[in-house]
């Protein structure tokens, strides 16, 4: 039987099942589409620190019932008998122009943390009562919060709030269609904070203008997310052992800051760190030394540094060597904790070891060519970057000194699976796994799903490379022809993040290119909206949610193909109108043409949804995906691939996404045909629906 939107599978795939299939129900049309009409419902809740708590060890999935929760203001108005409406607002307000704004890529923020942004206004028709109110509301929650009842928090816009988004569909009767085990009629909830609150009188109807941010955005600014007590000496012999210690030390700066002002226990933040998901052991026992590091002056002494001139008398430095296993890593005052955790992950084997060339760090460069010599790899490892995930797992209390909550912070670290790479230095990858949605565009102002389409191509990008040997098909982009300039040296090490030791030219070249906004070829489509492009703030593994459809942002780069339609003309012998689809950008290689069947692929880079006037609509900015000439490059990734849907693939009768006859909403029946196309690798996911043999 086939899978429909009711059947939850979970999406973490445990290490050493990937070869089997994980049935996931991957949808590529619309689930909206499949009522008559539909509509949605926005919610904005008020909730306390004990709520939030409750909320995130459901994880995020929904709100704790009347327990430290109110119900601010809802679009449709507020039922008085099956919501708690928050007290001040015995009337009704109007919520309406939602924007929600995903950066669901590293090329778009030049982090490895997706980040959402909330904009919405509140409407009210008579005076401008709406921030009185949220003070009365303040007031009673902090009767329910022991939290709030010992805090001096007045300010009631820094309250925690949360967004709720629920859709509701109807019959073609008109009937609203009550199906509690759909997924899709779950609320989805956005935790956030407000940043601004700017309205004005000029006898309108008062209109508030509301900026946030989700909640664990605030655990990433200056107060909660730098390094900001001088520079950090750390040593470890592994990823984990240094981050393990950089969390240890975060927390003992907040201990001692506290212990000074007469603070207690429970007063100031706490970090920890987790390596989350499969094949997040890779990380976590990267080594800090690698056989290409030869200056001596990075490793550890035994004991590890002096602070004081007894440290340094001569029978003392006797006993104290090298210690070739292990790095002393300086974190820079100033630092970003997610900056920090990626500079120690670029610096480990878990980023030099996939290179296919790695520049050595010695002291002097070669005196024959004055250049850093070059070890060429060939481990057949595919690179993989990760995704940092800041978790606020406790509210502890709020600390009425620096008024703001003490928290304690989780950095979630798993692995990002990056199949389009195009750098000098990268040639293995995981396998093109297949796009999460797939379109067709008829250029006749038909098209059911997108409503708008821009493509910009910039000839001005360029790679680098060390010498003559880095440059491949990968480097190039295959039939991008992306130009590559010859770097000549190495590059040094930076002011901000980690100090970095020299000659990192290679793992540079990586980790630069997943966080550069630019690239050969940016596009932006609107679509009608779609909830599975909703991202979710739950903890997820694989390609999906946990609800198994919302689109995972944070374990892989997303994808979606475009099918690009062209009518020519009709055909007299037959009457029906000849569409050319042979429409690309420029010559892929053979076996990727047929792996696309006709499509562009694409990359995902933000999602902005928008609701207003009763209109859902997505806009979705675009990378087109580059293709070395030679795909059989990359690796099936065994154990550390996303759940997918390989081992099927379309009935040859079937059109996809339907014809000129046949709506492109209509979902796509597939059989089951395992694939013996062992060099394309066999995490493709390139289906709509799967049907249980």
């Amino acid at each position: 039987m086939a899978l429909d939107d009711k059947t939850i599978v979970p999406t973490q795939t445990q290490a050493g099942t990937t070869n089997q299939l994980n049935l996931i129900p991957v949808r590529s049309s619309n689930p909206l589409s499949q009522y008559a009409s539909y509509t949605y419902q926005l919610s904005l809740y008020a909730i306390t620190p004990e709520a939030y708590n409750l909320y995130q060890i459901n994880n995020k999935q929904f709100l704790p019932k009347d327990q430290g929760v109110a119900l601010i203001v809802q679009s449709g108005g507020i039922n008085n008998t099956s919501s708690n409406r928050a007290a001040g607002f015995e009337f009704d307000y109007y919520i309406d122009d939602v924007r929600l704004k995903a950066v669901v890529a590293p090329d778009a923020q030049q982090t490895s943390t997706v980040t959402y942004d909330i904009e919405f206004k509140i409407y009210e028709q008579l005076g401008f009562k709406f921030v009185t109110n949220l003070n009365t509301a303040l007031e009673t929650l902090k009767s329910t919060s022991q939290i709030l009842k010992n805090s001096t928090l007045n300010n009631s816009s820094r309250m925690m709030f949360v967004l709720g988004i629920k859709f509701l569909g109807y019959d073609i009767q008109g009937n609203l269609i009550q199906d509690v085990g759909n997924q899709l009629f779950r609320e989805k909830l956005y935790d956030m904070v407000l940043t601004s609150i700017k309205f004005k009188l000029d006898g309108n109807i008062t209109v508030y203008n509301c900026k946030g941010v989700v909640t664990r955005s605030t655990v990433m600014g200056p107060k909660n997310g730098i390094i900001n007590n001088g520079a950090y000496n750390l040593t470890g012999k592994t990823v984990g052992e240094i981050l393990e210690s950089l969390m240890a030390k975060l927390t003992e700066d907040q201990k001692n800051a506290a212990q000074s002002a007469g603070r207690q226990s429970g007063l100031f933040n706490t970090y920890t760190v987790e390596f989350a998901g499969p094949g997040s052991e890779k990380i976590k026992n990267a080594l800090m030394a690698s056989p290409n590091d030869t200056d001596k002056s990075k490793n550890s002494a035994t004991p590890p540094g002096a602070t004081s001139t007894a440290q340094i008398n001569p029978n003392v430095e006797l006993k104290s060597f090298p210690n070739p296993l292990q790095k002393e890593i300086k974190f820079n005052s100033g630092t970003t904790i997610t900056k920090a955790i990626e500079d120690v992950v670029k610096l480990s084997t878990y980023v030099s070891e996939p290179l296919s060339a790695v520049v050595k760090n010695e002291t002097e460069p070669n005196p024959q060519t004055n250049t850093p010599n070059q070890t060429k790899q060939s481990k057949n490892i595919p690179f993989q970057w990760i995704n940092v995930t800041p978790q606020i797992k406790k509210i502890e209390n709020f600390n009425n000194l620096q008024s703001d909550f003490a928290y304690n912070i989780n950095y979630i670290i798993q692995p990002y699976l990056t199949p389009e790479m195009t750098t000098a230095y990268v040639e293995k990858t995981a396998s093109y796994y297949g796009p999460v949605k797939i379109y067709e565009y008829y250029y006749t102002g038909k098209n059911s799903e997108i409503i708008k389409f821009e493509q910009e191509f910039d000839n001005t990008l360029f790679t680098v490379a060390l010498d003559v040997n880095g440059i491949t098909s990968k480097t190039t982009g295959g039939g991008a022809n992306i130009p590559v300039v010859f770097s000549g040296g190495a590059t040094g090490g930076s002011n901000q993040g980690v100090s970095d030791p020299k000659n990192l030219v290679a793992q540079n070249s990586a980790v630069t290119y997943l966080m550069d906004p630019s690239k050969i070829a940016m596009a932006k489509i609107e679509i009608l909206g779609d909830p599975d492009w909703l991202g979710q703030e739950s903890v997820a593994y694989g390609k999906y949610n946990l609800d198994g459809f919302t689109v995972n942002f944070a374990s892989q780069q997303v994808f979606l193909e475009i099918g690009f339609k062209e009518p020519v003309d009709y055909d007299h012998n037959v009457g029906t109108l000849t569409i050319n689809n042979n429409i690309i950008f420029w010559q892929y290689p053979e076996d990727v043409r047929k792996l696309l069947q006709g499509r562009i692929s694409y990359r995902v880079i933000t999602v902005t949804s928008t609701f207003k006037s009763g209109k859902f609509t997505q806009v979705l900015d675009l990378i087109i995906n580059t293709f070395p000439n030679a795909q059989s490059t990359a690796i099936n990734t065994t154990t550390d691939t996303p759940t997918s849907t390989a081992g099927f693939k379309q009935d040859p009768k079937v059109n996809p996404r339907g014809s000129s006859t046949t709506s492109s909403r209509s979902q796509p029946n597939v059989v089951p045909n395992p694939r013996d196309d062992a060099n394309v690798g066999g995490n493709l996911g390139l289906i709509s629906d799967i049907i249980a043999p």
